[in-house]
């Protein structure tokens, strides 16, 4: 049996009941092992709740939660083969590089620690850096301390609660590629968490998208962008149009519309926001906003105000199920 096959963390109709609120509605999922799968989903809709149920730091109220075929309840925080990575990076101010990252094997005994340690740096690109202290360490540095420290005990899977929320743009797309190709080398489960869409659907085996404490769909990300089970999904997974087609809801990506000479659809542009290599129109069709996206010199040369008519690849739209909202 290939390790994809086998299951990592299974939830199983997850409860979590917190001021008489429901964060965890009834939330069933299996993540198998050496997948990286993201929860993805806005501020309050459960995700966090449920990566604290699984480290341990929470307990929910109904529901099971497994990792390898080990019922968590049974297993205290401190036995759970799992470690976690926080967006804070969590360092010991007073320790240098090299004895955050031994911390963890030195807890349990561990034998061989300076190569363990350097073989995890090696890994995090930060070979070098051992007799650094943190406040001399950029965020990037500090995440990549926080991830080698995470992972040098080879736990059976890693828990990511948003670790790059706090870096700038340019850091955090970096380190996305970072995450995924040390994901990659070392075949580990990541359970990811994150607010914003691109970071899951570019590093993600497979996303699940919640809201309000219930779990909406679970996909690989081209089938979450492309095939959204709901409305509330395609809305939250990148932007969309949602029109009225043959009697169906129909969903339509703005890279499935161009602007053409001719055609039934005719409007307005009320806005051209630049991208550089791309650009987004917003295009007044009646009572309705078009969406649409084009290369950033082309959306260069058409201006508010200008009327265009719209094009759209009908083989690229999706109809929403029957009831989908």
């Amino acid at each position: 049996m290939s390790s994809r096959s086998r299951l990592s963390i299974v939830a199983k109709d997850v409860v979590r009941v917190i001021d008489g609120r429901r964060i965890l509605d009834g939330v069933s999922l299996e993540i198998r092992e050496g997948e990286f799968f993201s929860l993805l989903g806005p501020s309050g809709c459960g995700k966090t709740t449920l990566l604290r149920c699984i480290a341990g730091f929470d307990r929910p109220d109904g529901g099971t939660l497994e990792l390898d075929g080990v019922d968590l309840a049974r297993v205290p925080t401190h036995r759970r083969d799992l470690n976690m990575v926080f967006q804070s990076y969590a360092l010991f101010p007073h320790l240098d590089v090299f004895e955050n990252v031994a911390f963890g094997l030195r807890l349990a005994g561990s034998s061989s620690i300076p190569e363990k340690v350097r073989e995890a740096l090696d890994l995090v690109s930060l070979a070098g850096a051992e007799r650094r202290k943190p406040a001399t360490l950029s965020g990037g540095e500090q995440q990549r301390v926080a991830l080698a420290r995470a992972i040098v005990t080879r736990p059976k899977a890693l828990l990511l609660d948003e670790p790059l929320g706090a870096l700038d743009l340019k850091l955090r797309k970096g380190l996305q590629v970072e995450l995924r190709r040390i994901q990659s080398m070392l075949g580990m489960t990541f359970l990811y968490v994150t607010h914003d869409q691109d970071e899951a659907l570019s590093m993600s085996d497979r996303i699940a998208v919640m809201d309000g404490g219930k779990v909406r769909q679970i996909g690989t990300p081209d089938a979450v962008y492309r095939r959204p089970a709901d409305e509330f999904v395609a809305r939250f997974v990148g932007a969309v149009n949602i029109v009225d087609r043959e009697g169906r809801r129909v969903v339509v990506r703005p890279e499935s519309v161009r602007l053409t000479e001719s055609s039934d659809i005719v409007g307005a542009v009320d806005s051209v926001s630049y991208f550089g290599a791309r650009s987004l129109l917003r295009v007044a069709v009646g009572d309705a906003t078009w969406l649409v996206e084009l290369p950033g010199a082309v959306g260069r040369s058409v201006h508010a105000g200008a009327r265009v008519a719209l094009a759209v690849d009908w083989n690229e739209a999706w109809p929403l199920p029957e009831g989908a909202s």
